[in-house]
C-alpha cells in the first residue's frame, strides 16, 4: 500500500467511535507511529521516549543515529487541541542539541517548526501543517518529512516553498503590500488606471469563491458543471474537470480493470497501453507521469504490475488526466466516482459531495 492509501485507511479508521485513541499513548500507537513508519522510517530508525541532553524526554526522535539530520515529534492525545504552551515545550528538544526540525501532533494536526527562524517566538517558527481530514495535504506533509526526503534535504525546500506559498497568499491578497504595489507597477504599463485594490481583489479570487458559492476557475479551459453528482466527458469533448485535490471514496474502472484510488486508476491505464503494444517510450511521451522501465520502489516509484515498468505516483487531477489520454490513444472507456473531502481547502459548495468522470469512445 501506498503512503496515501494508509493515510485514507487510518482516517476511515477514525470515524469510528470505538477505535479513536483515548488517550496520548493510544494516539501515538494507532494513528502517528504507524505513519511515521509508512513514510519510510524503520523501527530502529523511530527512538520513542529517548531523553536528550537536558534530560528531556521528546515523544519521537527520529533518525537518532545521524545527527546532520536527526528531528524530533512532540504527541499529545487525539481529543486535546494544539495550543501555544504545546509549541514551547516541543521546540526545547531541537535547541538542546541545535537541531532544525520539530514536528508537534495529536494525529489529527501535524505541524513544522523550524528552529532556524531566529528571533521568532516558537509559536511563530511555524512553516507548514496538515490536517489527517485532508488526506492530500498530510500525504505532501509526510512525503516532504519521510525518509528519502530528509535524507536528501527535502525538508528544507518543502518548508521553504511553504513560508513563499503563506508569504504571497499574505503579500497578493492585501492592496497597502510591498508585493501587490511592484505587481501594479509592471500591470500599468500595459493597463493605465489598474489600482492596488483592483491586483488585490483578483489575487484574493483566485483562493476565494463567487457570490454562488462555486470555485471561480484557475484554468483556461472551459469546467463542466457538477450536475446530479456526474461530470461526463463524450468524445471529443476537451473540457477539463474540476479540481480533483482532497478527493476520497473513489470507486471506478479503466475498461474491464476496477479501481479504488487515482493511482490505481494510472496503473490501469498503463497496463492497458502495454498490453496493446505500447512500449515504455511511446508512454513516455503521452503522458506526463514519470516511467521508468524495471522494477523501483524509492522516490515514489511503484511497479506496475503485469508490466515491466514503474511509475511516479501522481495527484489526482494528473493521475486523471493521463488516464484520459490512454483512454483515447486506446478507445477504452474509464470512469470514477468520488467524493470531496470536508476540508478548508475544498470549497464550500464541494465538501462532501459527489461526482462521477466518464469518458467513452
Amino acid at each position: 500500500m501506498s503512503l496515501a492509501e494508509h493515510v485514507t485507511q487510518i482516517r476511515e479508521e477514525m470515524q469510528d467511535p470505538l477505535k479513536v485513541p483515548p488517550t496520548e499513548g493510544s494516539t501515538c500507537d494507532r494513528v502517528i507511529f504507524r505513519l511515521l513508519l509508512h513514510a519510510g522510517y524503520s523501527y530502529h530508525e523511530i527512538l520513542a521516549q529517548g531523553a536528550d541532553a537536558a534530560n528531556d524526554c521528546p515523544d519521537y526522535t527520529i533518525l537518532p543515529q545521524s545527527p546532520g539530520q536527526t528531528w524530533y515529534l512532540e504527541a499529545k492525545a487525539w481529543h486535546v487541541e494544539l495550543k501555544d504552551s504545546h509549541v514551547f515545550q516541543a521546540v526545547k528538544y531541537p535547541n538542546t542539541k541545535g537541531h532544525r526540525w520539530v514536528v508537534l501532533s495529536n494525529g489529527r494536526d501535524w505541524r513544522l517548526y523550524d528552529q532556524h527562524m531566529v528571533g521568532e517566538q516558537p509559536p511563530n517558527r511555524l512553516v507548514a501543517s496538515a490536517r489527517l481530514a485532508c488526506g492530500e495535504e498530510l500525504v505532501e506533509f509526510l512525503t516532504a518529512l519521510g525518509k528519502d526526503s530528509v535524507v536528501s534535504n527535502g525538508v528544507e525546500k518543502f518548508a521553504l516553498q511553504a513560508r513563499v506559498t503563506h508569504y504571497l497568499d499574505e503579500q497578493l491578497r492585501s492592496a497597502d503590500s510591498e508585493v501587490t504595489k511592484a505587481v501594479v507597477a509592471v500591470v500599468r504599463k500595459k493597463l493605465q488606471g489598474v489600482k492596488s485594490s483592483d491586483v488585490a481583489a483578483y489575487f484574493s479570487g483566485r483562493f476565494s469563491q463567487n457570490r454562488d458559492g462555486a470555485p471561480i476557475p484557475v484554468r483556461q479551459n472551459p469546467t463542466p458543471a457538477v450536475t446530479d453528482g456526474a461530470v461526463k466527458f463524450e468524445k471529443g469533448d476537451s473540457s477539463s474537470p474540476p479540481d480533483l485535490s482532497f478527493t476520497t471514496r473513489l470507486s471506478g474502472h479503466f475498461g474491464t480493470a476496477d479501481v479504488s484510488n487515482w493511482n490505481e486508476l494510472l496503473h490501469a491505464a498503463i497496463v492497458a497501453g502495454v498490453k496493446n503494444g505500447m512500449g515504455i517510450a511511446e508512454l513516455k511521451a503521452a503522458l506526463s507521469a514519470n516511467l521508468r522501465p524495471g522494477i523501483h520502489t524509492n522516490h515514489g516509484f511503484r511497479p506496475v504490475k503485469g508490466t515491466d515498468v514503474s511509475v511516479q505516483g501522481l495527484e489526482a487531477n494528473r493521475a486523471w488526466r493521463d488516464s484520459v489520454i490512454l483512454a483515447r490513444i486506446l478507445g477504452i472507456e474509464v470512469q470514477v466516482a468520488f467524493s470531496w473531502q470536508n476540508c478548508d481547502k475544498v470549497p464550500v459548495a464541494r465538501r462532501n459531495t459527489s461526482a462521477t468522470l466518464r469518458w467513452a469512445p
